[in-house]
């Protein structure tokens, strides 16, 4: 009995969506019947050529790029502000290191290097 129950509870939205479906392949059908523009169809056929291929995927590389300078880039939105106080010490250290002239640094490791500037 409560499988009954069950499927009388699908079977109407089952039936929707396969109607909905049905409905949707003929409009589909009778959208693709019509001819498309002339830079419609050259923009088609260039995404469908290997270099068509190639500048979609730098488009997306660019989009994905530019994403993620918005989130984390300067003055991003996202952005740790501990990153901007390190950059800020970094500057203020290689200031001081060029006033005295010294010329050195210090590795990650903790050893000094003479660099070049």
């Amino acid at each position: 009995m409560n499988n009954i129950m069950r499927l009388m509870q699908v079977l109407p939205v089952s039936l929707a969506a396969v109607c909905l479906s049905a409905a949707g392949s003929f409009a589909a059908q009778e959208a693709a019947q019509q001819a498309p523009d002339g830079w419609k169809m050259q923009l088609a056929v260039f995404l469908n050529t290997k270099w068509g291929q190639y500048a979609m995927i730098a488009v997306f590389f660019l989009l994905i790029i530019g994403y993620l300078r918005f989130l984390f880039g300067p003055g991003g939105i996202l952005r740790e502000k501990k990153w901007d106080e390190w950059n800020e010490q970094a500057r203020k250290e290689r200031e001081k290191a060029q006033k005295d002239g010294s010329g050195t640094r210090r590795r990650p490791d903790g050893l000094f290097y003479r660099g070049r500037d």
